[in-house]
């Protein structure tokens, strides 16, 4: 009787620390799987929230620049632009800030931002659309 009421101390016991080695040596994570799969559709969503917005923005800021002659590459639009470009990403930054209870868009760091313009080309036509108008074609 003695060893009967025993041996399930001794699992749980030996449960904990198969859990607690495992989670020290990465094996195992101590966040509930319901946790894991609200942080997960978070970054899903963050991931779309406000980035529709941000390149649109972003087209709107480049449709206002008004050009004589294209420049040579987006790196040297950027660099001309700088100032009117930073000021629609401080803007996004401010509205990432609000806490309207969304999880924005991780907002693009400015010195990625060439790379980031040629994906929005693709994805989107209307930014190809500006992106043409103000940069030379490369043959």
């Amino acid at each position: 009787i003695e060893l009967t009421s025993g041996i399930p101390i001794f699992f749980a016991l030996q449960y904990h620390a198969w859990a607690l080695e495992s989670y020290l040596n990465g094996r195992l994570s101590l966040v509930r799987k319901a946790t894991k799969t609200k942080r997960s559709s978070d970054g899903g969503r963050a991931s779309n929230e406000g980035r529709t917005h941000l390149i649109e923005d972003m087209r709107n800021t480049l449709s206002s620049i008004k050009i004589k002659e294209k420049y040579k590459s987006i790196e040297e639009l950027f660099g001309k632009q700088y100032e009117t470009i930073l000021s629609t990403l401080e803007k996004h930054e401010k509205i990432k800030s609000s806490s309207d209870g969304k999880i924005p868009y991780k907002i693009p760091d400015a010195a990625n931002l060439p790379t980031t313009f040629r994906k929005w080309a693709v994805d989107n036509e209307e930014f190809r659309k500006e992106i043409d108008r103000l940069v030379q074609k490369k043959t």
